[in-house]
């Protein structure tokens, strides 16, 4: 079976703020990928990288946020009802 993606945008718009979502038909597996911003220059962001494999935290973190829009809401629970369902057919064929 092919895989179900789900795209959704950020209360902002901005393109940088959309949240993708894939379901594995077959074993209900979620799987989320977020754009990862890259305003440094590359120098900079090997320096970063160099600081991360080395254990070296920035006290201000590397993450962003994104805020579901309303609307959005239903398609949401849709997606994991839909993941759930096939997480407990699959446990249930198994016993």
């Amino acid at each position: 079976m092919e895989m179900e993606t789900e795209y959704f945008e950020c209360q902002c718009d901005c393109s940088e703020h959309v949240l993708r979502f894939v379901i594995d038909p077959d074993s209900g597996d979620v799987w989320s990928e977020v754009y990862l911003n890259h305003w440094h220059p590359w120098y900079q962001r090997l320096w970063i990288a160099i600081k991360y494999v080395c254990g070296r935290k920035s006290r201000y973190g590397a993450f962003d946020c994104t805020m579901l829009r309303l609307e959005d809401y239903p398609r949401f629970n849709s997606m994991l009802d839909r993941s759930a369902a096939i997480l407990q057919a699959s446990r249930g064929a198994l016993k």
